[in-house]
């Protein structure tokens, strides 16, 4: 994404050494806009600009004709070019909703019903998620996960309970095998909230914050006690590739709690701490699949709009099962 307020430095900059001038407008209100997944095109403003351009102060917008705008305003030029090709990619790389398959786990198994951790959102909330979207969703048993499949026939499954994960056989790590074999093979596995699979759903099973690691072979950053409320950023790249995320359920902060770390080369980062070495929102590609990483403790919209619009964005043009 270009620097948006491209607009607001013409007004800036023809305002310099007048009786009005009134400081750098760019730095006291950033805005920014994002390619929504059906293409179509949202602009934001903070408070005190309007989208026509004028802002407070009643200080009136330049007008110019197209014949003159590269040479009165060139990085207004750039950004609208950078803006189009953007909605061209997306146009040309979009999917169709109802063509993608997700699956929730329901974590109602032989050995118990699953619980939750580190999230609010249950399996309802999920299903209500998806079909708002238009996905096609079915709710499954972790037993259904067919494991090692050339053709998987579920874009994604997602695991509403956090940190928590259904577990067939706790001494063999069955269920986790045919997660792994699953993502192998290309599906999406998505990861909700927190240290995924720390805990595993059974009555013989114990906590083990060993069981990404030899999964996928990445870590958390352990060091939180308690869950942080914090302001997150956005990498370089990452809004280009993902769309506006920070500002999503109406706050640049979110509920950190144990994020991977940001070390991880291979993981995919799209929403980092701004104060903690942690990947808030992050993809991890693993053989013609990949698992989706959330570093918080989903406790709101705050959360789970970030989260969703991350997953939204990389079902319809990032990600769909690889055939060999």
């Amino acid at each position: 994404m270009r620097d948006c307020p491209a607009f607001i430095q013409i007004l800036t900059r023809d305002l310099k050494g007048t009786a009005r001038e009134f400081g750098t407008v760019k730095e006291e209100y950033a805005w920014y806009d994002e390619i929504r997944p059906d293409g179509s095109i949202a602009v934001f403003v903070e408070e005190g600009v309007q989208l026509g351009g004028q802002i407070k102060y009643e200080v009136e917008p330049l007008t110019f004709d197209s014949s003159n705008l590269g040479s009165i305003a060139p990085d207004v030029v750039e950004y609208l070019s950078d803006l189009r090709r953007r909605v061209e990619v997306r146009a040309a790389t979009s999917r169709n909703p109802s063509d993608i398959l997700v699956a929730i786990l329901h974590g109602t198994e032989s050995w118990g019903q699953s619980g939750r951790k580190s999230t609010v959102y249950g399996p309802d909330e999920w299903e209500s998620w998806c079909r708002s979207k238009g996905f096609a969703v079915e709710r499954i048993s972790v037993r259904d996960i067919q494991g090692r499949d050339d053709t998987p026939r579920l874009d994604a499954i997602v695991n509403p309970f956090g940190e928590m994960y259904p577990e067939a056989d706790p001494d063999k790590e069955t269920s986790l095998t045919s997660i792994v074999a699953y993502v192998e093979s290309g599906g999406l596995f998505v990861c909700t909230a927190g240290w995924p699979f720390y805990y595993a759903s059974h009555r013989r099973a114990h906590a083990d914050g060993t069981r990404l690691k030899r999964a996928f072979q990445v870590d958390v950053n352990d060091e939180q006690w308690w869950v942080d409320f914090e302001p997150v950023t956005q990498p370089e790249g990452s809004v280009r590739k993902w769309g506006e995320l920070a500002h999503k359920g109406g706050d640049f902060h979110a509920s950190i709690w144990r994020p991977v770390r940001e070390g991880y080369v291979a993981v995919e980062k799209a929403l980092v701490a701004a104060e903690r070495d942690g990947v808030v929102l992050g993809f991890l590609p693993r053989g013609r699949g990949g698992v989706v990483l959330s570093g918080m403790a989903l406790n709101g919209p705050v959360e789970f709009d970030k989260l969703t619009s991350f997953l939204e964005t990389l079902l319809l043009k990032g990600h769909h099962p690889k055939r060999p």
